[in-house]
């Protein structure tokens, strides 16, 4: 296997791994924030909930499950 075979099959994986990990975070930091200005602003509280689920769904199920986790089966 070349160089540029591993590189192939590597970075796509690693741009995945991270990104999978930046969506989650980003989604329970947003979570968080709802519920810590849930007694100021209701509005506000539920915008950060909704967003922080998109973002969770967009981590954990669209990259994570759906085209993280088949290239490390492959492996």
């Amino acid at each position: 296997m070349t160089l540029k075979e591993t590189l192939a099959e590597t970075v796509p994986l690693a741009f995945d791994a991270v990104l999978t990990l930046v969506l989650t975070l980003v989604g329970l930091s947003a979570e968080l924030s709802g519920l810590n200005s849930f007694g100021e602003s209701t509005a506000l509280a539920l915008w950060f909930g909704v967003m922080g689920a998109v973002a969770l769904y967009g981590g954990l199920i669209l990259v994570g499950r759906d085209r993280l986790l088949p290239r490390v089966r492959a492996l």
